[in-house]
């Protein structure tokens, strides 16, 4: 599969046609955990995370599972200190069929207890490149991810 762009949101189906995917934002996340984010899914597809360190310019993505009309997605791992931001989709072949109405922003602590986190043992180092690149800093995370280009019409914050 070739790597999408949000500017196909904005592009092909504008900004307010799509439908939107249901998430209620962490309080936190976990330093050094995968967190385990869940959304709910009234559109057709496989739920898709973009997430970037805020103020980094590169986004990073993870693909979920999808189980009926919920929409699993395992974040990397995250050093404790920092803010994540990030966002829902999702996607057929090349379409992209839904989007979360808002970019979620969540800080990452040692405290964060009331959050569930992924407990796989497979570790698979990021690709993340550019440069706002954020991956080389996260070490050994459990997922791969793949840079994309976003265009400057975002979801709403």
């Amino acid at each position: 599969m070739s790597v999408l762009t949000l500017c196909t949101v904005v592009g092909e189906a504008g900004a307010q046609d799509l439908p939107a995917i249901t998430h209620e934002r962490l309080p936190c996340l976990v330093a050094e955990a995968r967190p385990l984010l869940e959304a709910q899914l009234r559109v057709e597809g496989t739920p898709r995370v973009y997430y970037r360190e805020v103020g980094a310019e590169t986004w990073c993505y993870v693909n979920g599972d999808r189980y009926e009309d919920q929409g699993i997605v395992v974040l990397p791992a995250f050093p404790a200190g920092i803010d994540v931001e990030y966002f829902f989709i999702t996607y057929t072949e090349e379409r992209i069929t839904g989007r979360s109405r808002l970019v979620y922003r969540s800080r990452v602590t040692s405290d964060c207890s009331s959050v569930a986190v992924a407990r796989h043992t497979s570790v698979i180092v990021p690709e993340c490149e550019g440069n706002g690149a954020i991956g080389f800093s996260f070490g050994p995370i459990g997922y791969q991810s793949q840079t994309v280009e976003i265009s400057p019409s975002t979801p709403e914050r």
